[in-house]
């Protein structure tokens, strides 16, 4: 049974955190995991559309071509808005005083602008930090990462909510980076297992167009329905980890520097 954590845990329990509240939001989840997962499949009818799986020299050149960009730009806002709309769930959920999913919703469009920002300026640090001999574009990638949670849950701004991120992060960027990793492996072994089951099913029913568009479309929902709940999950107990961290190591800096005063 999920219980929200009042104090700092080690990664073994925020794990074992990870799994609880994903148990108890759930549900409450797959609706967000449902649109989610519909969006991710434009760009896929879009190449069904473009003849892609017809012709293997067109799908080699699908990334060169607008149409294409413009199918995966037109998912950015909407998947914006609905992951927003998970985390907001998620954690209404972790509180124990759940919202409706309009509520969510409406949360996730009142972020959107936030985000994109924050989202653009994140994707520019990464990216130069990643011509810098990648090391730096990694480090910034983990430590500007929890941007999203702050600008949802707590009202950050753009540029400060990567800021305040980098603040949480630094200082415990191994100890994240070890929880990101053990997430990745298991989203990496989910993944894996519906690649093979999709494999078989192309061995057994043979490629074709419409069968490969279908097989992707159901392979993507499934993934979605599976890895959306569990990273939003993973999400909010990072984040709430490192702000106890946080606000634990400030708290007890205010309370030395009122008795060093005294």
């Amino acid at each position: 049974m999920y219980q929200l954590p009042t104090a700092p845990r080690g990664i073994g329990q925020v794990i074992d955190s990870v799994f609880k509240l994903l148990r108890a939001s759930f549900t409450s989840l797959l609706v967000f995991a449902f649109f989610g997962g519909l969006i991710s499949v434009v760009p896929i009818a879009y190449m069904l559309w473009s003849g892609a799986f017809e012709d293997p020299a067109a799908a080699a050149g699908m990334g060169l071509t607008p149409g294409y960009w413009i199918s995966i730009l037109c998912t950015v806002p909407l998947t914006l808005i609905t992951y927003g709309a998970a985390i907001a769930r998620g954690e209404s959920v972790a509180q124990g005083a759940k919202i409706s999913v309009g509520a969510a919703f409406r949360r996730g469009v009142s972020c959107l602008v936030t985000m994109l920002v924050a989202s653009i300026l994140f994707g520019i640090a990464v990216a130069v930090g990643m011509v810098l001999l990648v090391i730096p574009g990694l480090i910034l990638m983990l430590s500007l990462f929890m941007y999203q949670p702050a600008i949802v849950l707590d009202g950050k701004g753009s540029v400060e909510s990567l800021k305040y991120s980098h603040g949480l992060v630094w200082g415990n960027w191994w100890r994240t980076a070890a929880i990101f990793s053990i997430a990745l492996i298991i989203i990496y072994v989910l993944f894996m297992l519906i690649g093979v089951a999709a494999g078989m099913l192309f061995i057994v029913v043979g490629i074709d167009p419409v069968i490969a568009f279908i097989v992707q479309a159901v392979t993507t929902l499934l993934a979605g329905f599976l890895i959306t709940p569990f990273f939003v999950a993973l999400y909010l107990e990072v984040y709430r980890d490192l702000k106890m961290r946080k606000e634990g190591g400030d708290l007890a800096a205010r309370i030395e520097s009122v008795g060093t005063a005294r």
